[in-house]
């Protein structure tokens, strides 16, 4: 796999989004992942997405804690062996009054993951 592409979307004035963008290393894209989970999972500012160059398949964790999956291999199987299934009718949390919640030390995690790539 070639060096994976990274995207962060800040969205601290969701009118007016400010984007990064780098490139990384697998392991270093791991280690970053490690080091910054709990502001990746927690901070409902931002947007992070990586792609793989060599397939055009990407990840997408975003605001609302939702991750999308845009790929050609199809991951029902592995889905359903965890017991998930798909449920066309369910509501995802942007459909329901919600609040957007951002840790203490999100701008200073955000400026130093971004600084990682």
């Amino acid at each position: 796999m070639e060096n994976p592409l990274i995207k962060i979307r800040e969205l601290d004035d969701p009118g007016n989004p400010v984007e990064f963008d780098g490139q990384l290393t697998k392991d270093n894209l791991i280690a970053a992942l490690d080091k910054y989970a709990e502001f990746i999972f927690h901070d409902g500012y931002h947007e992070l997405m990586i792609r793989r160059p060599d397939t055009e398949e990407y990840i997408a964790f975003e605001v609302h804690g939702l991750i999308f999956l845009y790929t050609h291999y199809k991951y029902t199987k592995i889905f359903e062996s965890f017991g998930l299934k798909y449920q066309a009718d369910q509501k995802l949390i942007y459909q329901y009054n919600h609040i957007h919640y951002r840790p203490a030390k999100a701008r200073v995690d955000l400026i130093n993951l971004i600084k990682e790539f």
